[in-house]
């Protein structure tokens, strides 16, 4: 657990078919969305993988202009594939683009992934 970033949440329960009582057990009673646990568990690979040092690159374009609070044209995102960013963290920095915030979009959203 000395792995999870700050203000993580985990529990874990791991169960054989068949079986009486669970191998692992680690407040197993906690509620968690699916989503939210698979991406601790993800995070953490990535962590003991690539080392607290590493940083992922995502970068976000823009094809077209800004004009009244709405991107016409398209949003390009690049994504490393980085385990802790959320909905949120993507909205937000695609809105960001270019260092000029928009509202609205009337183009394409193109989504790239490589590999770090």
């Amino acid at each position: 657990m000395q792995y999870l970033p700050d203000g993580a949440n985990l529990a874990l329960m791991m169960q054989k078919i068949g079986a009486a009582t669970p191998i692992i057990d680690y407040q197993g009673k906690q509620m968690a969305l699916p989503a939210s646990t698979m991406k601790v568990i993800t995070a953490l690979a990535a962590l003991l993988e690539l080392g607290g040092d590493y940083r992922f690159q995502t970068t976000f374009k823009t094809k077209g202009a800004i004009s009244d609070g709405t991107l016409n044209g398209d949003l390009v995102a690049r994504f490393a594939g980085d385990p802790t960013l959320s909905s949120q963290d993507h909205g937000r920095r695609a809105k960001e683009a270019g260092h000029h915030p928009y509202q609205r979009q009337s183009g394409y959203r193109h989504l790239s992934v490589r590999q770090p």
